[in-house]
């Protein structure tokens, strides 16, 4: 048995709905999804911060759309809004959107090269936070930034956890029947960064995970 020391997590998207923002299209609850703001736009190693906060809104949107429970509708044609209404909505500003729930939040460069992702769920019907959650990731990581919000604001709408930060590994096998070669791959949810931890100079078949998060395989 060998040990690689490597985070994921093999699971698969819980679905179902239930939750109190009532708007619905089709029995999805939905979420207005608009673009995330930026105190001061900033060039970073994952780019400009107000770039960033377009790309974080459409991957929650892209996210929450691969559930049966949720309707993402935005960020195109929905209002601009400022990092500081991220944490305190003019209510009024949203009514009339068919949305049920809001989402908001920004994003804001650090000293440290890193950025802080802030995000925020409110329920439109009864004026209130549903959920927030904030974080400080390297610039280059900000789509796992957004992959956690989507997975809180899934939480707060179903009780059920949302895996969007997922990391899936399994056996990929190449080559022939009499020369088969197997590697372990590992992949987002969603099949983007796919890549390989073994080389095939091994044979595996089983990777499996330790409670620690590291992988072992035979």
């Amino acid at each position: 048995m060998r040990l690689l020391s490597s985070t994921f997590l093999l699971a698969a998207a819980a679905l179902g709905p239930t939750s109190a923002a009532q708007a619905q299209s089709g029995g999805q609850i939905v979420l207005a999804v608009p673009q995330f703001p930026t105190p001061k736009n900033v060039k970073t190693d994952g780019g400009e911060t107000g770039v960033i906060g377009i790309q974080i809104s459409q991957q929650i949107a892209s996210d929450l759309r691969t559930t049966r429970a949720i309707y993402p509708m935005g960020p195109d044609g929905l209002r601009h809004y400022t990092p500081t209404e991220a944490g305190a909505p003019l209510y009024p500003n949203w009514a009339g959107i068919g949305a049920g729930a809001l989402v908001t939040g920004y994003v804001q460069a650090r000293d440290d090269g890193r950025i802080n992702v802030v995000c925020y769920l409110y329920d439109l019907k009864s004026r209130r936070e549903m959920t927030r959650k904030g974080f400080a990731v390297a610039a280059t990581e900000w789509k796992r930034a957004a992959h956690r919000c989507a997975g809180a604001f899934y939480t707060a709408v179903t009780n059920r956890p949302g895996l969007f930060d997922s990391r899936i590994a399994y056996v990929a096998a190449t080559g022939s029947r009499t020369k088969p070669v197997k590697r372990i791959a590992v992949m987002n949810w969603d099949g983007t960064d796919h890549s390989y931890l073994t080389q095939g100079e091994v044979t595996v078949t089983s990777p499996r995970l330790s409670r620690t998060e590291s992988m072992s395989f035979t």
